[in-house]
């Protein structure tokens, strides 16, 4: 087979996965060892300021990698690079859809790059990004997945989606440091910290970095340099991330999600502390 079957500007033969449940998102969870309680504990997804739990964004990102195999054959996909631009909500009907970008010789046929993308029943783009394969095969049309009772038409709305936290008003910080100096004496809150109790750590690498302990005893809050032996959770970012943070150009969701925050410890208890971090 020649590159004839492939063109810069086609669009793949898309993949419609369905409806995401509940269930579906919780059993990611397990197999994939992924401890974030936002996507199986419906409760505590709520006192965080989320309709309710919400699917990984690496399960978006498995959908993709099964569709490409599906449409150009098993072995062929060279490579993969995605971004999680929103998240996937249960109730949501998600299709994948690929548009060639690029064609190359390859060694077993046409090395073709496509821009992919999962998307709901509104076209929304929730995980988009770029991949690659190698194929001596025509397109194939993937297997539609068997509807489950009551899954909703693509007519359907997606549940309400959490309103956006309103922007601090503050000068922009230029370094870590600023922010534990200055920034977060002058915006401590008791109000903001959901009854939280205890010591929680920030490690934070690079030149504008560095490394806090932060306490909080009910109407007290003390900041120290360096890392207390027993936090309750520990926050880990690269300073430029770390400022994007603060100065909010980029939100907690967004940076959790691209991997730019990393907490490790409680993650409930963290997650209580959002308001008055992010």
């Amino acid at each position: 087979m020649t590159s004839a079957a492939y063109e810069v500007g086609l669009e793949l033969p898309p993949l419609e996965v369905g409806e995401i449940s509940k269930e579906q998102i919780a059993e990611y969870s397990r197999v994939s060892h992924d401890p974030n309680p936002m996507h199986t504990d419906e409760e505590l997804a709520r006192s965080a300021g989320y309709p309710g739990v919400f699917a990984q964004g690496m399960l978006g990102m498995a959908f993709l990698t099964r569709y490409l195999t599906e449409v150009a054959g098993v072995g062929t996909l060279r490579g993969i690079k995605v971004r999680f631009q929103t998240m996937t909500w249960p109730g949501e009907w998600i299709t994948c859809r690929a548009t060639v970008t690029q064609l190359e010789d390859g060694e077993k046929g046409p090395r073709v790059t496509c821009d992919i993308r999962t998307e709901n029943q509104d076209g929304e783009p929730k995980v988009v990004g770029t991949a690659t394969f190698e194929t001596s095969q025509e397109p194939r049309v993937p297997a539609k997945p068997k509807q489950v009772a009551g899954a909703p038409s693509k007519a359907v709305q997606p549940k309400q989606k959490p309103a956006q936290p309103e922007e601090k008003a503050m000068s922009k910080i230029e370094s870590a440091g600023e922010w534990f100096d200055r920034v977060l004496p002058e915006e401590f809150d008791p109000s903001k910290v959901g009854g939280f109790s205890g010591t929680f750590c920030f490690r934070i690498r690079g030149e504008l970095g560095g490394e806090w302990s932060v306490t909080i005893d009910g109407d007290d809050l003390n900041i120290e340099t360096g890392l207390s032996a027993d936090p309750v959770f520990t926050v880990n970012m690269k300073d430029e991330n770390f400022m994007s943070l603060m100065n909010g150009e980029i939100n907690g969701q967004q940076a959790f999600m691209s991997g730019k925050l990393k907490f490790k410890g409680n993650m409930s208890k963290a997650m209580k502390l959002q308001e008055l971090l992010f």
